[in-house]
């Protein structure tokens, strides 16, 4: 089992469940990212190596996934 974890506990309700594999995790905290990315007023701007490696790389935003 795996949990999403957050500098500062700010972890969004619908990612604070736990995650049969770390891959379902990842993706979890992926696709909040790109919508939060893709709103009308987004909260961040990608990062240019996001924008170079076609992903989003869940550490520069502050998560974490954990093994529980």
């Amino acid at each position: 089992m795996y949990q999403i974890k957050r500098i500062g506990n700010n972890v969004p309700k619908n990612l604070r469940t736990m995650f049969d594999s770390y891959d379902e995790a990842r993706s979890a905290v992926r696709k909040w990212l790109r919508e939060q990315m893709s709103r009308k007023n987004p909260r961040w701007i990608r990062d240019g190596i996001d924008l170079i490696n076609r992903t989003v790389t869940i550490g520069f935003y502050g998560f974490t996934i954990r093994k529980v």
